[in-house]
């Protein structure tokens, strides 16, 4: 199917007489046809070009795109330009039918034209021409459309034929798909080019995956919409930023395909950024899905992207450089910098600092066809590879202004610059993270973050504060006496004494006198109608926030019977009289006590503070720390939150204005949105009462075992890339190791961990002392950490539901104590980049209970010598602690410990996104079309079949290898026992081995991968669940390489064979050919006597689900490469027969297999029976 069924057609069709076409034949590019339009009696005659731009989908659902040579008549070229509307064209029609149906649609045109007539697609009715017959050479091309008039788009006649599909093969070329969406015949309807990639080709780790939350099977794709007509490169440039406005706009969304299935849906991107409010959700279809960054890139690529692109082009700069050419030239005024200055450039260049960083980008994302493509630019390709830069490298910066961030640290999740006003418009204009979808989907992970900045406010630790988001907040003074008489008030047991702002204790704020009836929630002013007091408070608003302070229902004066709440203005309308909401108070065990002491009795006096001090006009930093703290515990519980979202349609927490304050909720979204860390709970509440708290493991196989009572979530701090340096220190010094890394615990007062969440573990604050150097403590006893983690002061958020006593986090490290500032009793590192926290654990204060305590599926095999110590015994480390990439990257293993108890697996819920980095949960409604079309995206590489490059790095001494389809191999067809979960894990195997290969490939250094993957072969069979692979090159310096030199043996054809239960049983790996010598006439190279590889890697016990089959391949190789017992030799070179030369059978290999397996008593997988049923 796909490809190799266009390119039999087209054969057909080379063979096929057609009525006025001759000379059809291939163009270029292997996905164009060229054909010779002559009409009747020496007629006009003319050049056509067709062109398929998904051949991988022929002939279910591909797209046909005309074209007309340069030397084509214009009568001609006007037939071409109406066969937009030909239903065959729509239809997927096969090649042989489109060229007989253009054929037939130019003639009775052009016979149509000659009589003075001509077709009107629209209307399908016949009208006069506006001139002469089709003979005339004084027929207007500017009148008449030109170009591309494929069913879906066109082009405006003032651009070259070619111009946008030169462009748009660039793109491809470049390794991204394209699309195109749009019609000529209807006028003004737009034009839209689609580009986009798989997240999985942009080299970005799993944490930055889940913290952005994006999957790589998705695609991330730029669209582009041209509302009156292409516009090149060059006619791009030529536009000011006003016309460039109208005629060029660009969107970036996700999908799971990889373009908008009709022009509509693309165009409905675009207007969903004009009409969502914050926050809120899009009109857009689900299949166009906004990403994290989709609004800033939006301002990014209509606000500044032909600016930079023109002064890139001026100035001969690089991206940082025009970037900070276009910031100088914005702040011209201030930062006295002329564009006319001589020596403007240098200093453009040496002031664009954000490229100082080192990136190990991928290929697709370093491209730069500015750089490397001459002058033959496409716009674009261009804008794609600009858009992927600030994507990829989003934390590095500022989200509203784009400015480099400070490398001092670079977070996971991409925030604002310190700018007062980036901040504002962060929250104003929606980047931020949508706060009703945290609360829903992750409500201890939000009450987490809430407690943590409010023991930060209350212990002074706060190092940055919400500065320029205009919050309206009620005086310092005021919040002090509320704290402080709500704590007399409620007779805390509690030693809290709130930390007093630094003011004059005589100084009072300003009030208004009122008379309050707690019946009526009604406020009385009662000041003169010509005093200013009086005209201050007809200022009040609608929707204002007062402090009311009152007596209690009682003669005494003393203090601590005053009380003091909170409440809106709900009506005024009958001012002097105000009606105010449901009181509200700070500080509270139950709301029964205050209401009633206020809401019953009789009307009394009461003095009213409106909440009238901007937060940024507080200048004392206990004072913004007392105001956070105060506006923290005005919030409803997250349980309460969550309720009230999800008790209507379209409710959000900003429509709850009795219970949440505008300057609340400000603080929440600003607590949700600077949180630069991704947090993940491993534990679910399943049951909440009044006395204690259920959490179900529905994740159990990530819990830390030995933790009982704390609640756990996986953590990962550090720009996206600290992973890939986590990596990197590690090959660079403990990679030689048994154990690369160990696990430590650091403990810290909860006041810290607002902090540390955002700026990461560092020491540039001493809080005990550093008795052991410079660098970030850690223990590996966790008793030694709780004693720093204990909180620092006595309450915390009163409405928190976990009411957390302390927080510790455990870190994975570089296994090097000897490079430690001091490794006893406590690990000091200095190097930061050597240590990454994988969990966070919290203890709640109040009781709970976990549930169905689990055994992980598979145990991390821990230093002995620096094991990390639990409440009583060492604690047991799930497989999942560690990366996936890190597995991959260092090359072995350190879960290499199973699980003790062994229990049934469920494919289910338990399927992690976090580790497969695979889109949704496997329980999913994919079926497996789906699977099989995503699986023609596989065969393509990355858009077209990989050209490889000259092998310019030969190997001299290693066995001769040529690149060369892998035939006359077993099929076996799709097994029944497929399912979504192992197709969609080998789609994802595959594809990162195709990729290795095409980089190969790229290079010429397919020698020195030592493999070969015959794509061609899952082309012919269409089954994921079965690949083919040769394994070349091997040292002539070992039998083995010489036995192939000798026999022309280009390569070890091998088979793997993959169950439904993959990547939790091991494939099934054989060799096809050639035969080998069997061990026990002196063979070796863990081949059985039927072909089948013998190695616990490929059993029960030694199989883990962590293994790449990069890193299976590579193991196999080496094994056929050891010399020790014996050495691996070929069957035909020992005893020269054609039937040594032969292959192996399938069931001869499985029994082997099962033979061999019992010998060394290794567990024979329980599916091996049911992957092999299909046997051939």
């Amino acid at each position: 199917m796909g490809r190799k069924d266009f390119l039999a057609d087209l054969a057909i069709a080379k063979a096929t007489p057609f009525p006025n076409l001759s000379a059809v034949q291939s163009g270029s590019d292997s996905s164009e046809i060229l054909a010779q339009y002559q009409a009747p009696d020496n007629g006009p005659s003319g050049s056509i070009i067709l062109l398929i731009l998904e051949s991988s989908q022929y002939p279910k659902s591909h797209q046909w795109s005309i074209f007309a040579g340069d030397d084509t008549h214009s009568s001609v070229l006007h037939a071409i330009s109406t066969a937009s509307t030909l239903p065959e064209l729509a239809s997927h029609t096969a090649v042989s039918s489109i060229l007989h149906t253009l054929s037939v649609h130019i003639t009775q045109s052009l016979t149509a034209r000659a009589q003075g007539m001509i077709v009107n697609d629209e209307a399908q009715t016949l009208v006069s021409p506006p001139s002469s017959d089709y003979e005339s050479d004084d027929y207007d091309l500017d009148d008449e459309p030109v170009g591309l008039v494929g069913g879906n788009y066109n082009m405006s006649s003032n651009i070259p034929k070619i111009r946008l599909i030169d462009d748009m093969r660039a793109a491809k070329s470049a390794g991204f798909r394209v699309a195109h969406l749009g019609s000529l015949q209807e006028s003004g309807l737009a034009r839209v080019v689609s580009i986009s990639c798989r997240i999985s080709k942009l080299a970005l780790s799993e944490e930055a995956m889940q913290a952005w939350a994006i999957a790589p099977t998705q695609y991330l794709i730029l669209l582009l919409h041209f509302p009156f007509g292409y516009e090149s490169f060059n006619s791009a440039l030529d536009l000011d930023q006003s016309a460039a406005s109208q005629r060029i706009q660009m969107c970036v969304c996700m999908s799971t395909e990889y373009r908008p299935a009709s022009l509509d849906e693309a165009l409905g991107a675009f207007k969903s950024f004009g009409s969502t409010g914050k926050n809120g959700a899009t009109s857009n279809p689900v299949r166009l899905q906004e990403s994290f960054l989709s609004r800033p890139l939006y301002e990014l690529l209509n606000g500044r992207f032909l600016p930079i692109l023109k002064y890139r082009i001026r100035f001969l700069l690089d991206w940082d450089q025009a970037e900070q050419c276009f910031i100088d030239l914005q702040n011209q005024s201030t930062s006295h910098v002329s564009i006319e200055h001589e020596n403007f450039v240098d200093h453009v260049k040496s002031s664009a600092t954000s490229g100082s960083r080192a990136y190990d980008l991928s290929s697709l994302v370093a491209g730069d066809q500015l750089r490397d493509a001459g002058n033959d630019w496409s716009l674009p390709l261009i804008a794609m590879q600009f858009t992927l830069r600030h994507f990829v490298r989003c934390t590095d910066f500022c989200l509203v202004c784009f400015r480099p961030m400070e490398e001092q640290f670079t977070a996971i999740k991409p925030y604002v610059c310190d700018r007062p006003l980036c901040l504002y418009q962060y929250m104003s204009l929606g980047f931020g993270p949508n706060i009703e979808h945290e609360v829903i989907n992750f409500p201890y992970v939000v009450d987490t973050l809430v407690s943590f900045c409010h023991s930060g406010a209350t212990g002074g630790a706060l190092r940055d504060y919400p500065q320029g988001i205009n919050l309206q907040v009620p005086d310092p003074k005021v919040c002090f006496k509320s704290l402080r008489r709500a704590s007399a008030l409620f007779e805390t047991s509690e030693d809290f004494t709130p930390s007093a702002p630094t003011m004059d204790d005589d100084a009072q704020p300003s009030f208004f006198q009122a008379i309050f009836d707690p019946n009526l929630r009604q406020l009385t002013f009662t000041a003169s109608s010509f005093s200013i007091e009086y005209s201050k408070a007809c200022s009040l608003r609608q929707s204002d926030w007062l402090f009311i302070e009152g007596f209690v229902s009682t003669t005494s004066e003393d203090e601590s019977e005053r009380v003091g709440f909170h409440c809106r203005v709900h009506d005024k309308l009958s001012f002097p009289d105000v009606i105010v909401s449901i009181p509200l108070h700070g500080i509270s065990k139950t709301t029964e006590n205050v209401h009633a002491c206020v809401l019953v009795g009789n009307p009394q006096a009461v003095q009213v503070h409106p909440w009238q001090t901007k937060f940024d006009d507080i200048e004392n930093l206990s004072e913004k720390g007392l105001i956070i703290q105060f506006l923290i515990d005005l919030l409803p519980s997250v349980h309460d939150m969550r309720k009230y979202i999800l008790g209507g349609a379209g409710r959000t927490l900003a429509t709850w204005t009795d219970q949440i304050s505008g300057a609340s909720l400000g603080l929440l979204r600003w607590i949700i949105a600077s949180n630069r860390s991704c947090i993940i709970p491993v534990d679910h509440l399943e049951s909440r009462g009044d006395e204690i708290l259920t959490f179900k493991l529905s994740k159990g196989e990530h819990r830390v075992q030995g933790m009982e009572g704390w609640m756990q979530f996986r953590i990962a701090m550090g720009s996206p890339d600290k992973e890939r340096k986590f990596i990197k220190s590690i090959r660079e010094v403990s990679a030689h190791k048994p154990f690369p890394t160990l696990f430590a615990w650091h403990g810290s007062s909860t006041a810290n961990w607002h902090s540390i969440i955002r700026n990461g573990l560092d020491f540039s604050k001493t809080a005990h002392g550093r008795a052991y150097g410079h660098g970030c403590y850690h223990a590996k006893d966790l008793q030694t950490s709780m004693t720093y983690s204990a909180r620092s002061i006595n309450i915390g958020w009163s409405n928190s539901e976990l009411k957390m006593s302390s927080a510790i986090a455990l870190s994975e490290i570089v296994n090097s104590p000897s490079d430690f500032v001091s490794s006893s009793p406590f690990y000091v590192i200095a190097q930061t980049e050597w240590i990454q926290t994988r969990y966070l654990f919290i203890r709640p204060a109040v009781p709970t209970k976990f549930d169905e305590i689990s055994q992980p599926d598979g145990l991390l095999a821990q230093d002995p010598m620096a094991t990390a110590k639990g409440l009583i015994s060492p604690v047991k480390l799930p497989s999942s602690a560690i990366s996936y990439a890190r597995n991959v990257s260092i090359g072995k293993l350190q879960t290499a410990e199973p699980a003790k108890k062994k229990r049934k697996l469920d494919f289910g819920p338990h399927f992690d996104v976090l580790d497969a980095g695979l889109e949704g949960d496997v329980d999913d409604t994919a079926s497996m079309t789906t699977v099989d079309e995503d699986r023609e995206f596989l065969l393509e590489v990355d858009g077209g079949p990989m050209t490889p490059v000259p092998n310019t790095h030969v190997l001299e001494n290693v066995s001769p290898f040529e690149l060369l389809p892998l035939r006359h191999v077993p099929v076996m067809p799709l097994p029944s026992y497929a399912t979504s979960t192992a197709s969609k894990w080998l789609q994802r195997e595959y594809m990162a081995l195709l990729n290795t290969q095409a980089e190969h490939l790229r290079n010429g250094t397919i020698q020195e991968a030592g493999w070969y993957l015959d794509e061609e072969h899952l082309c012919s069979t269409d089954n994921i669940y079965q690949w083919v692979i040769g394994l070349h090159s091997f040292s002539l310096d070992i039998p083995l390489g010489q036995d192939m030199k000798l026999l022309k043996v280009n390569s070890i054809v091998v088979e793997l064979r993959f169950s439904d239960k993959f990547p939790f049983s091991p494939p099934f790996v054989r060799v096809i050919r050639p035969r080998f010598l069997d061990f026990q006439n002196g063979g070796g190279g863990h081949i059985t006597a039927g072909g089948s590889i013998c190695t616990e890697l490929l059993t029960s016990e030694g199989w883990m689900p962590g293994y790449t089959i990069e890193s299976v391949l590579l193991q196999i190789r080496l094994g056929m490469t050891s010399v020790e017992p014996r050495p691996a030799r070929l069957l035909g070179a020992i005893s020269p027969s054609p039937l040594n030369n032969g292959q192996y059978g399938v069931q001869e290999a499985l029994a082997a297999y099962v033979r061999a397996c019992r010998v060394h008593g290794w567990a024979v997988p329980k599916d091996l029976n049911e992957m092999m049923r299909n046997a051939t």
